[in-house]
């Protein structure tokens, strides 16, 4: 194209703005770290949202984690990533970046560019088109070990790891147990004032910017409960921990993992990842112990564990189900007791030197539901993209914080707008003019309902109505007053898949053989979707719970 005398870069980059040197490199021992900055990255964010601008006081949460970067080295990132605090965003982005073969030595060191533009932000407010909005930031998301690094507190691990109460834990057979139920809670003056000298090391340097250091540090249930309690009771089950009393036998492993392996094909798109097998739980990811506790599990364990695990599972199912619905507040009682019993019984079935750090914790999780809402509100589930997004934007081992540095330049130089998912989908292709009753309607494929696609696909089109029944949508068409309706069956024969313990929300089995003459219902009238899997010679109903408001 040069050749014919038109002027085009001879390098992408030139388009791309990538910068050509990385001046903002510090050295923090022993690695060195990259400050992008607050307001950038919030400006950014704001512009690709399209974020409505009548905020007075915008909420922000960060979350610190350390990140591997490859197996074959000690080679680590350890980034803060900052979002809004809103449902309207989901996105995250990038304050700082910490890069050694080891984690910081000083958090002071690591923290203080982050903690000194966050203050004079406080302070000041920024600028978004031409109005003035505060900052305030309200939950630190940290998994146990990242929250004793930035806390400057004692592990997880130790006598007194817990930072949500004063109990001193027992060591007990090589772990660190926390038995007690009902330990006095910590609180933020007795932690500022450290009334409790063992549980800290140092002064944290978090203590500058004014938040709770109890109350604003809620615990991550990703961690805690998905890649902490649910992946342990798996190796239980399968022989990898503990007695063997407890273990599966290993016809019943081969037939869960054949029975999730045929779920593949009715999982809705809503999950990120299909069901594997449970003999390759070494590679799951996080999602997928979550899809297993609230979903899949309960299915595929019936009958295989023994009525007394079974119960036990259906527990912890059951309540972490509540705290992640929109009941989370109103049925937090429910799910404390539901918890107690759960720990309580963990203890007979596989020992009281498992009651560690994360089954104790679970008491404290019904607490920050209370402050925050839904678990999802303070998971760190929404900043997991983006930890998957740092290491793929590195190409090689080299120079890793130059990489990351300038991936994240020409990202934001290219300022694009976002669309935001629309009611409909616009897909020409699948529209057909017709009339019904005189009238000219627009019959539709799929439309979205509450961040999901509803569609007429076998694995998305069973929704739960605002009448409590079970719907599977043959058609959906748009009349001219542009109302979406939509046209299918319902359930006759609806029953609890468990009797005890009971949850508005739990599993349904229904029968497909068993449905009502064809009905039209307006779109309003669905309540939430639903993932629909087979059991026995019927299917069981489970409601999604991220869009079950």
């Amino acid at each position: 194209m040069r050749s014919e005398n038109l002027s085009v870069p001879k390098d992408c980059r030139t388009l791309l703005k990538t910068p050509t040197f990385s001046s903002s490199i510090v050295n923090i021992p022993p690695g060195e770290y990259i400050h992008f900055g607050i307001e950038k990255g919030i400006l950014h964010i704001m512009h690709q949202s399209m974020l409505s601008q009548n905020l007075d006081v915008l909420p922000l949460m960060i979350n610190i984690d350390g990140l591997p970067l490859c197996k074959s080295s000690n080679s680590q990132f350890w980034p803060i990533l900052m979002s809004i605090d809103l449902t309207e965003v989901s996105e995250s982005f990038i304050v700082g970046v910490y890069h050694g073969t080891k984690k910081p030595e000083s958090v002071t060191n690591f923290l203080n560019a982050f903690i000194e533009e966050y203050l004079l932000l406080k302070k000041d407010g920024i600028i978004v088109n031409g109005k003035l909005i505060k900052l305030e930031l309200n939950k630190i998301i940290c998994d146990a070990p990242a929250t004793a690094f930035v806390l400057s507190i004692k592990s997880h691990t130790g006598y007194f790891g817990c930072n949500k109460c004063l109990q001193k834990g027992k060591y007990l057979r090589g772990k660190m147990t926390f038995p007690k139920l009902n330990a006095t809670l910590r609180t933020n003056e007795s932690f500022t004032l450290q009334l409790q000298q063992e549980h800290h090391k140092d002064i944290s340097p978090l203590e500058k910017i004014g938040i709770g250091l109890v109350s604003n540090v809620p615990l991550d249930y990703m961690h805690l409960v998905c890649l902490g309690i649910m992946r342990t009771l798996l190796m239980f089950w399968i022989g990898k921990k503990g007695k063997n009393s407890i273990k599966l036998r290993d016809n019943n492993i081969k037939e869960i993992s054949k029975t999730l392996r045929n779920f593949r094909k009715y999982i809705s798109q809503d999950f990120c990842r299909l069901p594997r097998c449970i003999e390759d739980i070494d590679n799951w990811k996080a999602t997928e112990f979550r899809q297993f506790l609230l979903y899949t599990g309960p299915i595929v364990l019936k009958g295989k564990l023994s009525k007394e695990q079974y119960k036990h599972f259906l527990c912890l199912h059951v309540a972490i189900r509540i705290l992640c619905s929109s009941k989370c507040i109103s049925l937090n009682t429910y799910a404390k007791r539901l918890i107690e019993y759960f720990i309580v019984k963990y203890k007979k079935i596989y020992g009281k030197e498992y009651i560690t750090y994360n089954v104790h914790n679970l008491l404290h999780l019904c607490n920050d539901v209370l402050l925050f809402g839904k678990l999802d509100n303070f998971s760190a589930f929404r900043f997991e993209s983006y930890m998957s997004k740092i290491k793929r934007n590195l190409k090689n081992s080299r120079y890793p914080l130059q990489q990351i540095y300038n991936r994240i330049t020409e990202e934001r130089n290219l300022n694009i707008n976002k669309k935001k998912l629309s009611l409909l989908e616009d897909d020409n292709k699948h529209l057909i003019l017709c009339n019904e009753n005189g009238k000219t309607c627009v019959y539709l494929t799929k439309f979205t309902f509450n961040n999901s696609i509803i569609s007429l696909r076998q694995r998305n089109n069973c929704v739960f109505l605002k009448n409590s029944s079970f719907m599977l949508i043959s058609s959906i068409y748009k009349t001219e007053n542009d109302n979406i309706k939509i046209v299918g069956r319902t359930f006759q024969n609806v029953s609890d898949f468990v009797r005890k313990p009971s949850f508005s929300l739990s599993i349904k089995v229904v029968d497909i053989y068993e449905m009502s003459n064809t009905s039209t219902f307006d779109y309003e009238d669905i309540k939430s979707k639903c993932v629909m899997l087979p059991f026995n010679d019927k299917f069981a109903v489970i409601s999604l719970l991220h869009n079950n408001e």
